[in-house]
Formats: C-alpha cells, sequence, structure tokens
C-alpha cells in the first residue's frame, strides 16, 4: 500500500466513514474506487480531490503529496466561493475570481519554480503583444477617422 492509500484510510479512519460513505463525498464515487486508492491501485482524480476538499474540507495537498495538515483551513471549507473553484485546489475561498483564474492560479501552483518563471516570462510576451496590436489598430482607427 503506497502513502496516498494509507493517507485515505486515515481520512476515512479519523472520520468515521465507511469506503462508501468517503466515495459519496469525494463526487458519488463508488466504495470500489475508495477501496482501489487505500489499496494503491490506483489514485483519486483532482476532481475527487477537489470534491473531498469542498465536502470534508480535506487537504489535497495532504492527500497526495503528505504536505501540510490533514484538515483544510476552517474558514476556507465554511465559505462559499463566488464561482465554482474546478480543479483549482487553492488553499482560499477566491472571492471575486472567475472560474478560469481560480484554475489558472491552481495551475501555477503546481509549477516547478523554473515552469513558473518561464510562464511568467511568456505570459509578459504575450501582454506586450496585445499591447503592440491594440496599440496599433488605436493608430488605424484616428487615422480612419480623422480621414473621413
Amino acid at each position: 500500500m503506497d502513502d496516498i492509500g494509507n493517507r485515505i484510510k486515515e481520512i476515512r479512519r479519523s472520520l468515521k466513514l465507511t469506503q462508501a460513505e468517503l466515495g459519496k463525498h469525494a463526487g458519488d464515487l463508488s466504495k470500489s474506487a475508495v477501496h482501489q486508492w487505500e489499496c494503491g491501485d490506483t489514485k483519486p482524480a483532482w476532481e475527487a480531490l477537489t470534491a473531498l476538499r469542498k465536502s470534508l474540507g480535506i487537504n489535497p495537498d495532504w492527500i497526495m503529496r503528505g504536505e501540510g495538515t490533514m484538515l483544510s483551513r476552517q474558514e476556507d471549507t465554511n465559505t462559499t466561493p463566488t464561482s465554482e473553484p474546478g480543479a483549482d485546489g487553492l488553499p482560499f475561498s477566491g472571492m471575486g475570481l472567475t472560474t478560469q483564474q481560480r484554475a489558472l492560479l491552481g495551475n501555477f501552483e503546481r509549477m516547478t519554480a523554473d515552469q513558473k518563471a518561464d510562464f511568467l516570462r511568456e505570459s509578459d510576451n504575450i501582454k506586450r503583444n496585445n499591447e503592440k496590436i491594440i496599440e496599433e489598430l488605436t493608430r488605424k482607427r484616428s487615422s480612419n477617422g480623422n480621414g473621413s
């Protein structure tokens, strides 16, 4: 049995849930799916981890990597975000963020330091290119408006 399986079993036992009950909290999954996680045959999908976080306040990072505490901070589990968090796993409610923004931040947090640096460089390049396009279009519109 792998560490993920042990942690899932620990969650289930500490919350006094059956495999079937934990499966319900993980997005209506079967008892068999939870059994496979606990035996190390499979690993939970991100959607199941997100469902466990939303339903029981379970920290997905603790399940997958043993990082942090088993339960997320209490205030995070009692608040409802203004948008569905999707598969982000962010450790805050994200009030005011769109689904896409939450997904982007969640993906960013799962990157290595080098990947983050590359991503930020590339997004800066895209932003500069978009600004050039907007500036060019604005110039063309202004010159067309003056010539009419």
